[in-house]
C-alpha cells in the first residue's frame, strides 16, 4: 500500500512544476511567453474552424464531459450502489474548477483572438480550462467505470493525458489559448487526475486485493 502512495506523488510533483513553470514564465514575461507571441501574434484565426480540430476541442467542453461523467456515475451506482467515490470525485472536481477560475481571474490574460497579449486585462485565457477539465473529468469517468489494477485501467492512465494534450493543441490551433495556457492547464490537470485516481479508484484496489 505504501508503494502505491509513494509512486503517486511523482505525477503530482511533475504537474505542479509544469503549472508553476508556465505561471512564472507568463507573469515574468519569460521566453515561453515570447514564443507564444511569435507563434500566434499577427496570425489570424481560421475564418472557418476546421471541423476536425473543433470536434477535438469539444472533447474538453462542458457538454461532452458532462455526458461522460453522468454516464460513468450511473454505471458506477448500478454496479456498486455506493456514493462515497462520487463524493470524493466531486470534491476534487470542485477544487479544480475553483483553482482554474481563481487563476483565470487573477492573471486576467487576454486570448490570442484579441491579437494582444496582456495580463490583468479581464481575460480568461490562462490556464486552459478545456485541457485541465478534459484531463480531470475523463479520469473521473475512467476511475468510476474501469476496474482498478486491470490492463484497461493502465491504458486509460496513459491515454487520457495524451487526449487532454491533443485537446489543448486544438485550442491553440483555433486561437482560443496561448501554448503556455495549455501547458499550465495540462500540469494542473495532471495534479487533479492523480488525486482523483487515488481517491476514487483506491477502494477498488483494496477490494480486489482482499478478494485475492
Amino acid at each position: 500500500m505504501a508503494d502505491h502512495r509513494t509512486t503517486s506523488k511523482l505525477p503530482i510533483v511533475i504537474g505542479a512544476v509544469v503549472f508553476l513553470w508556465a505561471l512564472a514564465d507568463v507573469v515574468l514575461d519569460g521566453p515561453l511567453r515570447h514564443w507564444d507571441r511569435t507563434a500566434l501574434m499577427g496570425a489570424q484565426p481560421p475564418a472557418h474552424q476546421p471541423l476536425g480540430w473543433r470536434l477535438v476541442s469539444d472533447i474538453g467542453g462542458p457538454w461532452v464531459l458532462t455526458v461522460a461523467l453522468v454516464g460513468a456515475a450511473i454505471v458506477h451506482l448500478l454496479r456498486r450502489r455506493t456514493v462515497q467515490p462520487l463524493i470524493r470525485a466531486a470534491v476534487c472536481l470542485v477544487a479544480l474548477e475553483a483553482t482554474i477560475w481563481l487563476a483565470k481571474a487573477t492573471i486576467g490574460r487576454s486570448a490570442p483572438r484579441s491579437q494582444v497579449d496582456e495580463l490583468a486585462a479581464h481575460g480568461m485565457s490562462f490556464p486552459s480550462g478545456h485541457t485541465a477539465g478534459s484531463f480531470a473529468l475523463l479520469t473521473i469517468a475512467a476511475a468510476l467505470v474501469v476496474p482498478s489494477g486491470t490492463r484497461l485501467a493502465t491504458f486509460t492512465a496513459w491515454f487520457i493525458p495524451v487526449i487532454s494534450a491533443v485537446v489543448g493543441v486544438s485550442t491553440v490551433v483555433l486561437h482560443f489559448h496561448w501554448p503556455t495556457d495549455v501547458m499550465a492547464g495540462w500540469g494542473l490537470g495532471l495534479v487533479a487526475a492523480t488525486l482523483i485516481r487515488s481517491s476514487v479508484a483506491q477502494p477498488d484496489v483494496l477490494v480486489l486485493r482482499t478478494a485475492r
